[in-house]
């Protein structure tokens, strides 16, 4: 049981620069536009040590590219709560916070996993930099015929150069619909499918799948498509390029009250 009030305070600002892990660029006049927050305890049976987890939705002034996915050494962000205790941070990543067609200005997801307050402690502040991938130059690679077939179809599209790699696109039946995957390693920024049935009528997509790991990330969609077609011509756009930048944050998230040992 989560002994925290719902009931969260916080205030975000810029604070004078401090010893970062990576000598990368500030996002000039850097504000940490807070639009949404969640925290709470995570207790589970197979966690041995319950953290507190922090995401944060927001958006830069001065924002570069689109935000995509990168998890930071959690060295250039200190952490303490009302008591006075200095509390471990596991993890700091951001991400885009939403997985298709991603463009410049959109929010950021960050999520933070941080070591447990004292049972007394009132609220945690965060101080430090936060650090963020955007990337740029939007490519779209040749378009490819994929057959409506009750086998699945799997083809590799070599990326362009400097990259060496290649993403897997599969196609396959799902029910009704369609299912089209696209698989990569985790530096492949993905940003969308354009499908068109052989007549050339633009498809919508349905739904979305989005998972990664620690070498490979997917993304999918579903699409309804006409029973007299044979094929789909599918163009694939990605990201080729990826710069950082830190934002400084000072930030104090009021806790509710107290939480009490065994809750």
């Amino acid at each position: 049981m989560n002994c925290f009030s719902a009931c969260i305070l916080f205030a975000c600002a810029a604070i004078q620069p401090v010893a970062a892990s990576t000598d990368v660029p500030l996002l000039r006049e850097a504000v940490l536009n807070l639009s949404f927050l969640r925290v709470l305890i995570e207790d589970s049976v197979d966690r041995v040590i319950p953290q507190l987890l922090v995401g944060l939705s927001c958006s830069y002034e001065d924002q570069l590219g689109g935000p995509v996915f990168y998890e930071e050494v959690p060295e250039a962000l200190f952490c303490t709560d009302s008591t006075g205790k200095v509390l471990k941070i596991y993890r700091v990543s951001a991400d885009a916070d939403r997985a298709f067609d991603v463009g410049h200005g959109d929010p950021v997801w960050i999520t933070m996993a941080i070591q447990r307050p004292d049972p007394g402690a009132e609220w945690v502040r965060i101080r430090g930099f936060l650090m963020c991938a955007f990337a740029d130059d939007l490519v779209e690679l040749p378009p490819v015929v994929l057959p409506l077939s009750e086998k699945e179809a799997t083809v590799e599209l070599p990326l362009e150069k400097p990259r060496k790699d290649k993403v897997a696109l599969t196609l396959k039946k799902s029910y009704e619909l369609w299912k089209l995957q696209v698989e990569g390693r985790s530096d492949f920024y993905f940003n969308s499918f354009h499908v068109r049935d052989e007549n050339g009528q633009a498809l919508k997509g349905q739904g979305t799948l989005s998972s990664r790991g620690r070498k490979m990330r997917l993304w999918g969609r579903s699409y309804r498509v006409s029973s007299r077609s044979r094929s789909v011509r599918v163009v694939v756009s990605y990201w080729n390029k990826r710069m950082f930048r830190k934002v400084p944050v000072d930030m104090k998230i009021g806790l509710g009250g107290s939480a009490f040992p065994g809750c």
